[in-house]
């Protein structure tokens, strides 16, 4: 379990990282800040947020969680490419 802990700990960090530079990357400099910041109060309110979601979402199947992330990273990802910053 540590191990695994560890493991996530390193992926986490690595996609925030990685999603942060991305953000930085794509908007106008003026208001690099307000997204910056909207970007991270997002991310934080997920932590408290989504796991009532999945507990919620949980209790109709063990694979409906798994599918209702795949569908929104998949709406995410389609309001990404649709609408550029």
């Amino acid at each position: 379990m540590v191990l695994l802990m560890a493991l996530l700990g390193i992926t986490l960090g690595a996609i925030y990282i990685q999603a942060t530079a991305l953000a930085a990357e794509v908007v106008a400099e003026g208001a690099r800040a307000m997204y910056l910041g909207f970007f991270d109060a997002m991310i934080d309110l997920s932590f408290i947020v989504m796991p009532l979601i999945v507990g919620f979402v949980a209790g109709f199947g063990e694979s409906l969680p798994f599918l209702v992330c795949a569908l929104l990273l998949a709406g995410a990802g389609m309001l990404f490419r649709l609408k550029r910053i």
